[in-house]
């Protein structure tokens, strides 16, 4: 949304002097935007509007496509019965191209996939201060792929696999925790519309437990929403791979 608004108000610019001093003034109109004239200023504004319009509608991926909302648990997912009572419980889904896979695990290894470098920063973080109290860091976790057995994607343990459902997770002692990457159609104006719910639920074992989701609650959410949103930019897995 910001490079859209950004793009729309230089080419609004760029209009408002090459039709009101031609071409010639576009090598000095830096200088001459800074003398803040009001009606120069009102005609900018509405070709901004009008370009930031258009540019939503012809640029081949706009925001839209990236859009993440807040939703209910799916009650399709395994996630809304695997405890009785829970600490946290939130999902998140975004619409699909209509190419994009099927398979639950091979979005979902994609999805985990594009974290943004940040994310790892927030990793760090969380391993330094868990493992004061001895839980298990993500290092941790990763290493256990093979030696325990587990099959895992990224630092997740694979609890579950179903034809549009992959549920992962951890047990510690503090807490346990499901995570659900699910494969979900909808219908949109008549129309069968793929969608991805990442849902999340977690249940505490102890104060410890509890202190800690109210921490990381909030970091947990902007991962999820960054996840998602990177990885419809960068374009979601098609049918012909999967």
């Amino acid at each position: 949304m910001r490079l859209i608004s950004a793009t729309a108000h230089k080419l609004a610019r760029l209009v408002y002097f090459m039709r009101t001093k031609g071409p010639a003034c576009v090598e000095t109109g830096q200088q001459y935007h800074e003398e803040h004239d009001r009606d120069r200023e009102w005609v900018v504004h509405n070709l901004t509007k009008r370009f930031q319009t258009l540019l939503r509608h012809h640029l081949p991926m706009h925001d839209n496509d990236w859009s993440v909302s807040a939703v209910a648990l799916p009650s399709e997912s395994r996630v809304s019965r695997v405890y009785e009572t829970t600490n946290l419980a939130d999902a998140y889904a975004i619409r699909l191209p209509k190419d994009a896979s099927t398979d639950p695990e091979l979005l979902a290894r994609f999805l985990f996939s594009q974290q943004a470098p940040w994310v790892a920063t927030l990793m760090r973080l969380r391993d330094a201060l868990v493992a004061g109290f001895g839980l298990k860091t993500s290092k941790q976790l990763q290493r256990s792929d093979g030696a325990s057995g587990d099959k895992r994607i990224h630092i997740f343990k694979i609890y579950e696999t179903s034809t549009h459902e992959i549920l992962l997770g951890e047990d510690d002692k503090h807490l346990d925790f499901r995570l659900s990457v699910l494969h979900q159609t909808r219908t949109v104006s008549a129309e069968s519309t793929p969608y991805l719910v990442v849902s999340t639920v977690v249940h505490c074992h102890n104060r410890l437990g509890r202190a800690y989701i109210m921490l990381i609650a909030p970091f947990h959410r902007m991962v999820v929403k960054s996840g998602l949103r990177r990885a419809a930019r960068v374009g979601w897995p098609t049918s012909a791979i999967a």
